[in-house]
């Protein structure tokens, strides 16, 4: 049996275990074909080829939808369900996405992209809807998201009738840390060991289903929670999973089930699967020295900081590897920490380093940021805590589309009291912002910058609150922006009669000095790859109405939240974000 062979889920109905060998085999060279002609989640897939596919045998009408929690895994779900001739395409523009959509199909439950949330989403729908059932699968490293936490003890309590696969390969993108980890890991390995079942709706019944074995796993975290648990199954074997995917569907009828599958990140592919971390992606398994990008400067930086000052501590919210902080955590592991996939704790944990007068610096996605909107304003400004953060990934992400967009950082920091958003377009200047923030005082300070290589630059002393000009021919018409776009507005325009200026401090800038540079232009043309609220267009707006300025004011920037996904070039221009657009207002 061949992928290629495969419809529809209904195919599987009469396959032999054989067959369904062979179909899992021929699934993993397409996707590590796929890998080679673009960046794709490539071991999280590898991993789950087996469960997917039985979970589609088992469950193959679209009434019972199965919904993989942050959906980048769903590549074997999408091929088995009418998407393998358009495999292809995943992650380019006007192609499949790279998470689940349900805009791209009626088997996909909910357009994922975050993780954490899929508990939550599908206790409120198995609760309210009375014709389907949504099968939950979600990775250890999701498990231990607060949200996730959440959920558990409200399906617990609630008795709610859930079938949740827990698939645990032991990472996320580096490895997985915390108590629960460690817990799973001493869970029984023997398969299909069940615990009591208590306080079911119809006892006898359930008994008289199960050959209950000489062992029973009474007590673990989700038994003490109200879970009936099936573990742990060895998910790259079809007849163990068939087995307990069976019981799992069954149980689910009475009370909220887990089962608990085993599986290898990357499995198949020798060099993943021995791989420490085990990446996200083949181009991360194969990742080379090149130019360093924004991430890389930051990582090296901070790490020649705290070679001299050991009262500095970074802390990631589980994307140590990606942010290039592993060297940093394996020279002063006491200085560098991954918290797992929880954003609010680790902001709330730099708060109280902080209050004890030592240095925090969070290291953060800007899409992940947001979950941490509430610590942010109530444990660290409100506070007054000088936290350091570094908002990486600001700007799009083209491949993984509009849930991981970092274009909203902008706006809602700029919501919070006494916060500082700054913005490096050079190496040099990055290193001085960070230097800057290390020995801030007061406020906390936000230094965001893109995944990209910066512009070669020279040296340049930044002072604090003030904006430096990329381009001065006393017009009476500016190009303000930010970033490492800047530059590339300094390149389009260089032979234009225009001022750049670059605003480096996109909030608690010096209005007094900026008031003095801005007042003179008759039209300034803002350029910022955010979203439309909260921009620094609207600060200077508010800030040339104070003062009875009329100068024309123009804004280019995303104008709404459904940017897509997709090739560079191509989504720039779908959204009007070209630096080319800029002449049409010159």
């Amino acid at each position: 049996m061949n992928i290629k062979d495969i419809k529809k889920p209904h195919d599987l109905n009469d396959a032999s275990f054989k067959d369904l060998n062979k179909l899992c085999k021929s699934i993993r060279t397409e996707i590590f074909n796929l890998s080679n002609t673009k960046k794709v989640h490539l071991s999280s897939n590898l991993g789950i080829v087996e469960l997917s596919v039985m979970l589609l045998k088992h469950f193959p009408d679209t009434n019972n939808k199965i919904f993989y929690d942050t959906g980048h895994q769903s590549y074997v779900h999408k091929m088995v369900t009418n998407r393998f001739d358009s495999i292809k395409t995943i992650r380019d523009f006007n192609g499949l996405s790279g998470f689940q959509c349900n805009k791209e199909s009626d088997y996909d439950f909910y357009s994922s992209g975050h993780a954490g949330n899929s508990l939550s989403i599908a206790q409120g729908f198995n609760e309210s809807a009375n014709d389907s059932k949504v099968i939950t699968v979600i990775g250890d490293a999701s498990i231990t998201n607060g949200l996730a936490f959440e959920a558990l003890n409200n399906i617990g309590f609630n008795k709610s009738k859930m079938l949740i696969i827990l698939n645990d390969n032991g990472m996320s993108i580096s490895k997985n840390v915390g108590s629960l980890s460690l817990s799973l890991k001493k869970m029984n390995y023997k398969n299909f060991l069940y615990s009591f079942i208590k306080n079911s709706t119809n006892q006898k019944q359930v008994e008289s289903n199960v050959k209950f074995e000489k062992h029973f796993n009474k007590n673990n975290f989700f038994t003490d929670l109200g879970f009936y648990y099936i573990g742990k199954v060895d998910g790259h074997n079809l007849k163990d999973l068939d087995k307990a995917i069976s019981k799992g569907s069954f149980y689910s009828n009475f009370l909220p089930t887990i089962v608990h599958i085993k599986t290898t990140k990357g499995k198949g592919l020798e060099d993943l699967e021995s791989s420490n971390p085990k990446y996200h992606s083949f181009e991360e398994a194969n990742k080379i020295e090149s130019k360093e990008t924004f991430s890389d400067i930051a990582s090296s930086y901070l790490l020649k900081k705290i070679s001299k000052d050991k009262n500095i501590k970074v802390i990631s919210a589980a994307m140590i590897y990606s942010s290039n902080l592993n060297k940093i955590e394996k020279e002063f592991p006491l200085n560098c920490e991954d918290v797992g996939i929880s954003e609010e704790h680790a902001v709330s944990k730099a708060a109280g380093i902080e209050l004890a007068n030592k240095k925090a610096v969070v290291s953060i996605y800007s899409t992940f940021m947001q979950r941490s909107y509430d610590q942010i304003l109530n444990d660290v400004s409100r506070e007054s805590l000088p936290v350091l953060f570094l908002v990486e990934r600001a700007d799009l992400s083209y491949g993984d589309g509009d849930t991981h967009h970092g274009i909203y950082d902008v706006g809602m920091i700029k919501s919070i009291p006494n916060t500082i958003i700054c913005s490096p377009s050079t190496k040099n200047e990055l290193e001085q912002l960070i230097n800057m923030g290390l020995e801030n005082n007061k406020n906390p300070m936000f230094i965001r910058y893109s995944n990209e290589i910066p512009f070669e630059s020279n040296e340049v002393k930044l002072k604090y609150g003030e904006w430096k000009y990329l381009q001065n021919k006393n017009s009476s018409t500016c190009i303000i922006s930010y970033g490492n776009w800047i530059n590339k507005i300094g390149t389009e325009y260089k032979y234009s009669k225009v001022d750049i200026l670059n605003a480096i401090f996109i909030n608690g800038f010096d209005k007094n000095k900026i008031l003095n540079i801005i007042k003179k232009y008759k039209k300034i043309i803002f350029y910022e790859r955010v979203y439309k609220t909260g921009t620094l267009y609207e600060s200077i707006v508010e800030l040339l109405k104070e003062n009875n300025l009329k100068t024309k004011c123009i804004l280019i920037c995303f104008q709404n939240n459904n940017i897509g996904f997709g090739n560079t070039q191509l989504l720039n221009s779908k959204n009007n974000m070209q630096v080319q657009e800029i002449k049409n207002y010159i």
